[in-house]
């Protein structure tokens, strides 16, 4: 090889399989991506589920307290109608 040669010697068969991944390899590679994907789309969707329930929750305990305050003020009014009705005897 001169100065003025700088291609590289060509790589045997053993380099080449040492460098590259076999194709086993490349296919557990991809499965682990898949599996990865998989569990993150299923992470995500507990994340939504979760949120959306605790939306739901939050409504249902707002319905609970305004039905309260409700029976509050029908029971203010009632106890109010009695003295008026007191009052008037």
């Amino acid at each position: 090889m001169t100065d003025g040669d700088q291609s590289p010697l060509p790589r045997t068969e053993i380099e080449i399989s040492v460098r590259s991944p076999s194709q086993g390899e490349e296919e557990r590679r991809e499965e682990k991506r898949r599996e990865e994907k998989r569990r993150e789309e299923r992470e995500e969707k507990r994340r939504r589920e979760e949120k959306r329930e605790r939306r739901e929750e939050k409504r249902e305990e707002k319905r609970r307290e305004e039905k309260r305050r409700e029976e509050k003020r029908r029971e203010e009014k009632r106890r109010e109608e009695k003295r008026k009705k007191k009052r008037k005897d």
